[in-house]
């Protein structure tokens, strides 16, 4: 049996190793595999650099492990193994958090900050993505209102305006964007990561309890997404998220210098998913702002 070892495991991967003794692939892309263990908890199998909560990094490519959707896998000791006799083990794998390198999020964020970051990431896209014109939107309305869509902003607002007083409120909203879009990340539901990723580390800051809201968000969108997405947003919600999206958000509230080579590691998250993500916490600070006044 042929064995790899991962160099790096985010921690909540390493819950779910934990918790769970079988799985299966459930997605193979040209970044890594999908794994889908029993609880519904996913694990992401990639050779990149960077850390996620949900991602396994290894030295090597795991397209080598010659896997196919909806293969089994057995999991003992931290070991993952797969039935064409390959194993993966996280034993002694670095843990990664982004809890444990996020910069302190002290003064509100700044709308200039925000909406110019917004406004270059835009500009380095080869073609539109709709969430995040709809979102710069707010920042700045376009001179023809006829550009935006009725429903999406109608959607926004309500996030805006209840989030943080009445979350209840907010139901039909999020479950207009759950599963909105195509993928195994759909658009709505990387617009819902950024937002409440940016709601929980504002909350937590002025110790405003966020946890009502976290609950409204995680009922409306259960059994309406994919389970990628689902699991990506309950990291959200636990102030766990990728490295790359980190260092975006590190760049729109002003803790980290802009940079065009990190700005651009956003695009490559995802077909779009990156940039929905920071679409997201977009809405988020428009949330906070408006609670704020």
């Amino acid at each position: 049996m042929k064995c790899y070892r991962a160099k790096q495991i985010g921690i909540l991967a390493k819950e779910s190793l934990s918790r769970n003794t079988s799985g299966e692939v459930v997605g193979i892309t040209s970044k890594g595999i999908f794994l889908k263990l029993v609880d519904r908890s996913i694990i992401f199998l990639s050779n990149n650099e960077y850390g996620n909560p949900l991602t396994i990094n290894l030295s090597s490519s795991p397209k080598d492990l010659f896997v196919q959707p909806r293969d089994l896998i057995r999991i003992r000791d931290g070991s993952m193994y797969f039935e064409n006799s390959w194993m993966i083990t996280a034993q002694h794998a670095s843990i990664w958090s982004s809890q444990l390198v996020e910069r302190p999020f002290i003064t509100p964020p700044q709308r200039s900050l925000l909406k110019t970051f917004l406004s270059n990431l835009r500009s380095m896209l080869d073609q539109p993505v709709v969430l995040l014109d709809e979102v710069l939107a707010i920042f700045e309305p376009p001179s023809n209102s006829l550009l935006l869509d009725s429903e999406i902003q109608s959607a926004l607002q309500i996030l805006i305006k209840n989030a943080l007083t009445s979350p209840s409120e907010c139901v039909e909203a999020i479950q207009f964007f759950a599963g909105r879009g195509r993928g195994l990340t759909p658009s709505g539901d990387d617009l819902l990561s950024g937002w409440i990723y940016m709601l929980r580390r504002w909350a937590i800051s002025v110790k405003h309890p966020i946890e009502p809201l976290q609950h409204v968000l995680l009922r409306a969108v259960d059994n309406r997404t994919t389970d990628i997405s689902l699991n990506l947003i309950k990291a959200a919600c636990q102030g766990e998220i990728d490295e790359r999206l980190l260092i975006a958000f590190e760049m729109m509230i002003g803790t980290r210098p802009v940079q065009d080579k990190l700005v651009r590691n956003i695009l490559e998250w995802g077909s779009s998913s990156g940039v929905e993500v920071c679409a997201g916490f977009g809405l988020g600070a428009l949330t906070i702002k408006h609670w704020k006044n």
